[in-house]
């Protein structure tokens, strides 16, 4: 017999169950107080079945949004942003859903606790609306309003960074804080007429 196959085969209906439990109720508990052990029982498998697949809570969560279960929708929708404040705004707003907060909050967690596939999420997760945002300032660097020397991908990563820092600390909405840093970020990246 064939050492490579031991037991029985990996069923995907019992995978679908799993991650579809896992979404449900990090849904409804968040992640806190998600347990294996209800995953589990909403899926209507043994733990044991459960940890064969997912050795941990953060390796769960972070299965569920690379396989598209939870997928946040995060980040400006509809026509371009106007600016860096309508860019703050918008992202904001898109956080302000339920489900975004949560699936937000739970890959920090995920990631924290390390186990999970921390390269894979942030490309499934930041890495679009990083780039939407790069992309942006790139078109404001060419029509002349950014300086030519600025670091782009800094300026996208302190943006992207107050934001989610606001929504894991579980901070009100702050409009007028977005606006300032829009306005220290936009100084910064203006051009010097001494130049």
């Amino acid at each position: 017999m064939d050492a490579r196959r031991r037991g029985r085969p990996r069923d995907p209906e019992a995978d679908r169950g799993i991650l579809e439990a896992a979404r449900d109720l990090l849904l409804d508990v968040g992640y806190e107080k998600l347990t294996m052990a209800a995953v589990a029982e909403r899926a209507g498998v043994a733990k044991q079945t459960l940890y064969r697949r997912w050795t941990s809570k953060s390796h769960l969560i972070a299965g569920a949004v690379l396989a598209g279960y939870l997928s946040p929708d995060v980040g400006p929708d509809g026509p371009e942003p106007t600016g860096l404040r309508d860019w703050f705004h918008r992202l904001a707003d898109s956080l302000d859903s339920p489900q975004n907060t949560a699936t937000v909050r739970a890959l920090a967690a995920a990631a924290a606790e390390g186990g999970a596939d921390e390269a894979a999420l942030a490309e499934r997760f930041t890495a679009p609306t990083r780039g939407r945002l790069v992309a942006m300032l790139e078109a404001a660097r060419e029509r002349g309003e950014v300086r030519a020397d600025a670091d782009l991908a800094a300026v996208a990563d302190a943006a992207l960074g107050l934001v989610l820092y606001r929504v894991l600390a579980r901070l009100p909405r702050p409009d007028d804080r977005f606006d300032s840093l829009a306005d220290v970020l936009l100084v910064g990246l203006a051009p010097s007429s001494g130049r």
